[in-house]
């Protein structure tokens, strides 16, 4: 909901070449599912995979945030980093059966799962909503969207500074 109005109004990217671009970046998700599973299996610390990848993600909103008018290759850049690294679910999944009970795997991963889904359309409200507002108080398009890249970059840093201390499991 954001990247096509982002390098359309921004970026002044057609239609067709906006809707590439997404498809790029959706591309990356299911590369970087299998690349995450790897991962998984490989690293020594699965709190240290996801916490990289937070940072990575975090890092990626707010360079696009803050650059004064970066440009298309470099945003869709950081975008397609940025996408790839919030596929940390999947060691993120693996982390909760390893630190939840059996017999409370069920309501733990619902919870999680409803966490992770319900937050979507939340994010996307507020991203909406900040860019209206940006929009009503006269700023720019562009530095309605960098204010929108802003909050989403704080939104997930403060979900990481929560999971950071959940107790690691490594594999």
């Amino acid at each position: 909901l954001w990247g096509g109005p982002y390098f359309q109004q921004v970026h002044m990217v057609s239609t067709e070449n906006a809707g590439a671009l997404l498809f790029l970046l959706f591309g990356s998700t299911t590369v970087a599912a299998l690349i995450y599973g790897f991962l998984d299996r490989s690293v020594r610390s699965r709190k240290f995979l996801i916490t990289l990848s937070v940072w990575i993600s975090v890092v990626c909103l707010w360079a696009v945030a803050l650059l004064p008018h970066p440009g298309l290759y470099l945003a869709a850049g950081l975008f397609l980093v940025m996408v790839f690294c919030q596929n940390f679910y999947i060691p993120l999944m693996a982390h909760l059966r390893k630190i939840v009970p059996a017999s409370s795997m069920g309501r733990a991963s619902t919870l999680l799962l409803f966490v992770a889904v319900s937050g979507i359309p939340i994010m996307q409200t507020l991203f909406g909503a900040i860019i209206d507002l940006m929009l009503h108080l006269n700023f720019t398009k562009e530095q309605a969207f960098r204010a929108a890249f802003a909050y989403m970059g704080l939104a997930i840093l403060l979900s990481g500074l929560v999971y950071s201390r959940a107790q690691d499991a490594n594999n």
